[in-house]
């Protein structure tokens, strides 16, 4: 047209201007068709894991926990383990009274931070069962069982926001009295006050402003928040100073005298002393368990009992029978 005298020169631009515009979808198409092709890929994958595990039920509301538990044959293997790996825990039974402070000591690597979040249902059994007051674990609704469940890390992890909602659980609902209550029960209060925003104070995963101890009090703070009827510490007294440990042994017998199932899993004597009874794990098996002090002198004397193999506790007795698949239980 140009060449014909119809049209002037300026018009070849402004007709590629245009055509470009009109194009530019098209060319943004093709340009990004790899990842299209990615992302169908990848909701096909999704759409048949999903399909593979449907989602459960309702579980049904069950009363409230009192705090009793009972281990059955617990048997656990890491799930990444490879084929003649040794478990880390072999087939324990026993159990635990409601209200009873129970101290688990025992070597490093003998499984007790496996089975501490075995019975606050952090890892499922590879075999056997945990059951609170009676019934499975895996039968609990989680949100409900959760209420009533204080569980301490060895390695405590604060998350993004205040103090007083990492206490609180990030509780949307959290009640500011709950909150201040639950820091009294761990003996963070004044602590928590001491920080420059009170219980406003910001902290995060990788906060340097506070130390190891104050992390682990309000760690512990956020375990009693809700009043739970069990408590699981692992390690609590790791980071803490002569002080700090003094304020956990009144924590444990404040729990102990407020009908909490306090269980512990400590090197400190201590604190085991502090319990009621204590748990001897060696090798992912119980070599003894009984009351505290005669588990603390017989492991102090480095006098080992044979591992057991079915064992039933209640009260504070136990027996082992050892080349038999019996379970004998003593009332106590």
């Amino acid at each position: 047209l140009v060449l014909q005298g119809q049209m002037t020169a300026g018009m070849i631009f402004a007709s590629s201007l245009v055509s470009s515009r009109a194009l530019q979808p098209l060319d943004q198409l093709i340009g990004s068709w790899r990842q299209i092709v990615d992302a169908r890929r990848s909701w096909k994958r999704l759409e048949t894991a999903l399909a593979a595990r449907p989602a459960e039920a309702r579980k049904l509301t069950l009363p409230d926990p009192s705090g009793a538990i009972t281990a059955q044959d617990l048997f656990f293997i890491a799930p990444n383990a490879s084929f003649g790996t040794e478990p880390i825990l072999k087939r324990l039974n026993f159990v635990i009274g409601a209200g009873e402070a129970v101290a688990i000591i025992g070597p490093s690597g003998a499984g007790k931070s496996t089975l501490a979040k075995l019975l606050v249902g952090a890892l499922q059994p590879t075999g056997g069962s945990v059951r609170i007051d009676g019934a499975d674990l895996r039968t609990w609704d989680e949100n409900q069982l959760g209420k009533h469940i204080g569980y301490l890390a060895q390695e405590v992890e604060l998350f993004p926001g205040s103090i007083a909602q990492n206490v609180a659980r990030f509780d949307p609902d959290a009640d500011d009295p709950a909150i201040v209550e639950a820091a009294r029960r761990a003996e963070a209060h004044e602590l928590i006050l001491s920080q420059r925003d009170g219980y406003q104070a910001a902290i995060g995963l990788s906060s340097t402003t506070l130390s190891g101890g104050e992390r682990q009090r309000i760690g512990l703070a956020r375990a009693f928040y809700g009043n739970p009827r069990i408590l699981v510490m692992d390690e609590p007294s790791t980071h803490l100073d002569g002080s700090g440990e003094a304020a956990l042994e009144a924590v444990l017998s404040a729990a102990k005298a407020a009908g909490v199932t306090a269980i512990v899993i400590t090197h400190r004597p201590s604190i085991a002393a502090a319990c009621d009874r204590v748990m001897l794990l060696r090798g992912g098996v119980v070599e003894a368990f009984g009351p505290s002090g005669d588990v603390l002198r017989q492991s102090t004397a480095g006098k080992g009992l044979p591992p057991q193999r079915n064992t039933v506790v209640t009260g504070s007795f136990a027996t082992t029978i050892r080349g038999t698949s019996h379970n004998v239980c003593f009332g106590s």
